[in-house]
């Protein structure tokens, strides 16, 4: 039987983490428009705006950089 890294188990434990490091995920949908604007201000590259991971990380970091300016203001 093959090894399955993504296991209910695995899935549960990151889940768990989260809660304890505060962290919460939302899905949102993000069009063109988003992946356009991350392109356009260097946020990604064109071949990292394919990679879907890539692309949730960093729309985490643009919003996690709003959050900070916005409480420092």
């Amino acid at each position: 039987m093959a090894d399955h890294a993504n296991t209910h188990a695995d899935r549960q434990r990151r889940y768990r983490k989260r809660q304890r490091d505060g962290v919460a995920v939302y899905r949102v949908p993000a069009g063109d428009a988003v992946l356009l604007a991350l392109i356009e201000s260097g946020q990604l590259t064109e071949s990292q705006a394919l990679d879907p991971t890539r692309v949730e990380q960093q729309i985490a970091a643009v919003v996690a950089e709003w959050a900070r300016r916005w409480a420092s203001e």
